[in-house]
């Protein structure tokens, strides 16, 4: 019962393994129940453990797991006719798992060994070809690979068994259960993951008297060979995922290539520059620390000085316009042992390429500040872990104590967890938490991260083991081995799930993960037009922009960015893109220009106005309006972020004026006013009521509709907030009616004034007559670029038409027309 010792199976935490209990799962409910009367009998006898299905009863060889952070597994022979010892020559891995996370057992691979009725594949009369033909579950052939040191001989038998045989092992401690006979021969083996799993074999370097030329070096490995040493056993090289907990998606994205990053910068910014001038001069900056830690361990070990000048090319010593790589082979980019100690612990651990030393860090995201953050350069302009450890995201312990001992007190941490009224908290409030601690499930995280009284939590409960306390963390939404992309990481299962990022948000600020969540800003967001922007473009592509590239309707003399306000973040999608690669991989051409058959394309890919066009999310607090040109978030008011696409902040020459004619400003002749002043936008289209219950309340704002529906029947009209006149559903659609009915019949004279006047002034030479249509043109189109059809600043809106209008008017009458 010792982690790392043998058998750590005890589900009912009597201190009695399992197996010494004589657990009978035929005698209790169990994942095993479609299996009764034939469901494993765990017992001991002579020493020996063994697991009986049905007529057969299979020694166990040995475990696989038992450390305390994932599960133990079991080695048996199935016991057959046809053999000296009359049990199969190969060891297989029984159809149940100890998950020591959550003390409970489960299925392993069972279809290895019943079949689809849940009878038992063999019985008494079994054969070892029987065996070999009908069970998926051979250590040899499966798991060997990895979990043995290596293997000396993996064959099959005549009768089709996978045979694997390791090393012999020599100076086994006594009693150290790490060497078992795994080929049955009579001879303990090397087995787990030991030094030669990674540097091969030993007795020529040992032979050689410790020549280094004759052992494998991972540091003289290039960076795919490095991080494939690691990615044999710990990488989905297949891509069709595993539910392995120690195998992750391939290592991908920027961490994997970084040196022509760097190559860029010193030739732009550090030309004329030494290597130790870059590392350690006035203005200082230490590009191998983040962008290549382990370059210190190549070409026989180097400072970080020496490996700035190895892997970059200089001239008379110092970095040119026309520096670039050098000695690409051995550039090891941020490998896997910048992250992972490969002779220590589970837990991140960061190579510090100035000491060449590991250094321990608190958590994954003090490991990602490292570099993306000023937790090693106080000075760096790298500082998304800083805005995110400032940001909600950052700090989450103290509200869920709060919201345990205000709401949940008498309750236990499983019942807040899986209970009638469940809501867990772990996973969207600190998701990673279930790693801590040697890994837990999400009750015992909560239990272990809140403190309870009797196990139960209590209008005392507050938080507990702060300084492990994960937060709302970067591999939260990032995978760490491919971060570019957002990922979710899901607590129950422990896996990353790749998402779009309004996916990703809507986890947990929406009902993606738990439908019954009051939570709804995601879905509110779907049922709205930035929710559904694709078609429009398309539409708009094939109406008025055909015979035109994509880089023509970006940047033409007739421009319009479709990209920038209709999907900002689609420049992020496939690898990254200009705004016109984006427009050309969204929607349609025929010989590389848009028609009247273009139509959207790659439509799971385009972002729509996702959360992050309005919030950077390593900020989310604040809003942000992502920038598609720079691809960066800029912070702004809220007000400011509607105009950068419903008004002229980002594009001068917009028809889009909803945000401008809420300033009231702009007009010719006409004075500035405004209709509510103090009023904003999102005071009407993102207003949220404290209904416990409503729509409103629950949507955020994020529908963008003055008007919200609610379950009852009910509507939340934004108008209330400010208009206490307005009491009924009724007055305000009144006055909106109204208000829109004035502009449709005063736009419409107004538009055949102007028209007439323009014609009527064609071929007259009249600077004066000339400048006064001038004005009505500007009044009448800045009040139709208006997009609320006459509710925006409506008095200010009617002065403009009023405006033009007269002006139109008394160009026909001096005009005698």
């Amino acid at each position: 019962m010792i982690p790392g010792k043998g058998v750590v199976a005890d589900f009912d935490r009597d201190g009695v393994d399992d197996f010494v209990q004589g657990l009978d799962f035929n005698e209790i409910s169990s994942v095993f129940d479609p299996y009764k009367p034939n469901a494993p009998v765990l017992s001991v006898a002579n020493g020996t453990y063994f697991i009986t299905i049905g007529e057969i009863t299979m020694p166990v060889v040995a475990t696989v797991g038992g450390t305390g952070k994932a599960a133990q597994l079991f080695l048996v022979r199935v016991p057959v006719t046809d053999t000296a010892d009359h049990l199969s020559q190969g060891n297989y891995v029984a159809p149940l798992e100890f998950d020591e996370r959550d003390g409970s057992w489960k299925l392993f691979n069972p279809s290895a060994w019943y079949d689809d009725s849940g009878n038992p594949r063999f019985d008494a009369s079994s054969s070892a070809s029987d065996v070999a033909e009908d069970n998926t579950s051979s250590f040899a052939k499966d798991c060997a690979s990895c979990h043995v040191e290596a293997v000396r001989d993996l064959r099959q038998t005549a009768a089709g068994e996978w045979v694997d045989t390791p090393f012999p092992a020599t100076l086994v401690p006594p009693g150290d259960p790490g060497y078992v006979d795994t080929n049955h021969d009579g001879l303990l083996d090397v087995v787990n993951v030991q030094c030669e799993a990674c540097h091969g074999p030993g007795s020529a370097h040992i032979l050689g008297a410790g020549d280094p030329a004759k052992i494998v070096n991972p540091a003289d490995l290039d960076t795919a060979e490095a991080n494939q040493l690691c990615g044999q056993c710990h990488c989905d090289q297949q891509g069709a995922g595993t539910e392995h907990p120690a195998v992750t998606v391939c290592p991908a994205g920027a961490h994997t290539d970084t040196q022509a990053d760097v190559a860029s910068e010193l030739a732009e910014e550090r030309a004329g520059q030494t290597p130790d001038d870059v590392i350690h001069g006035e203005d200082a900056e230490n590009c191998i620390a983040c962008h290549g830690p382990t370059a210190v361990m190549a070409n026989g070990g180097m400072s970080e000085t020496d490996a700035l000048g190895y892997f970059f090319t200089t001239e008379n010593g110092a970095f040119t316009s026309e520096t670039v790589p050098d000695h690409t082979s051995t550039w090891p980019s941020v490998a896997c042992t910048v992250c992972h100690n490969q002779h220590g612990a589970d837990t991140p651990e960061l190579f510090d390429s100035t000491s060449g030393q590991y250094k321990t860090v608190a958590g994954t995201a003090e490991l990602c500040g490292q570099c993306h953050g000023n937790l090693r350069f106080p000075d760096t302009d790298h500082l998304t872990y800083n805005q995110w450890a400032a940001s909600p995201h950052g700090n989450t312990q103290d509200d869920v104590a709060a919201e345990l001992s205000e709401e949940r007190v008498g309750q236990t941490p499983d019942d807040v967890v899986h209970g009638d009224d469940a809501e867990n908290c772990i996973a969207c409030h600190g998701p990673g938490a279930v790693l801590a601690n040697g890994g837990m499930t999400e009750s015992q995280a909560l239990g272990y991260f809140f403190t309870t009284t009797d196990g139960a939590f209590s209008d005392a409960t507050v938080s507990n083991h702060s300084a492990e306390w994960p937060d709302v963390s970067c591999v939260s939404c990032h995978d760490q081995h491919d971060p570019a992309a957002p990922a979710y990481f899901n607590s129950l299962t422990r896996r990353h799930e790749p998402k779009s990022a309004s996916e990703l948000c809507g986890q947990c600020h929406g009902s993606l993960r738990f439908e019954d969540t009051d939570h709804l800003t995601y879905d509110a967001w779907k049922i709205s037009r930035h929710s559904a922007t694709q078609d429009d473009v398309a539409s708009e592509l094939a109406e008025e922009r055909a015979g035109q590239t994509p880089e023509e309707v970006i940047h033409g003399d007739d421009a319009e960015n479709c990209i920038a306000c209709h999907g900002p973040t689609a420049v992020l999608a496939n690898g990254g893109m200009t705004e016109v690669q984006a427009l050309d991989y969204f929607f349609t051409t025929t010989d590389g220009t848009f028609d009247s058959s273009t139509t959207i394309q790659h439509a799971s890919e385009w972002p729509n106005v996702s959360c992050t066009a309005c919030h950077d999310q390593h900020d989310p607090s604040h809003p942000a309006y992502f920038n598609s040109s720079t691809g960066e978030h800029v912070a702004m008011g809220a007000n400011q972020l509607c105009g950068q696409c419903h008004g002229n902040l980002r594009f001068p020459d917009t028809d889009h004026l909803s945000y401008n004619m809420e300033l009231g400003t702009g007009g010719v002749g006409v004075p500035n006013q405004t209709t509510m002043p103090g009023a904003g936008c999102t005071d009407c289209h993102m207003y949220a009521d404290d209904v416990d219950g409503s729509n409103s309340s629950m949507y955020h704002g994020h529908s963008w509709a003055i008007t919200v529906k609610n379950p009852d029947g009910s509507e939340t009209v934004s108008c209330t907030h400010c208009h206490s006149s307005i009491v009924t559903d009724d007055d305000y659609k009144i006055v909106l009616d109204l208000w829109r009915q004035n502009f449709q019949v005063v736009d419409s004279v107004t538009k055949q004034n102007v028209a007439a006047a323009e014609a009527a002034l064609e071929g007259i030479d009249n600077p004066d007559l000339e400048a006064k249509l001038a004005a009505a043109q500007h009044n009448l189109d800045f009040a139709e670029s208006d997009e609320s059809g006459g509710f925006h600043n409506h008095l200010y809106l009617m002065s403009l038409l009023f405006k033009a209008d007269s002006d139109a008017t008394e160009i026909l009458t001096e005009l005698g027309k």
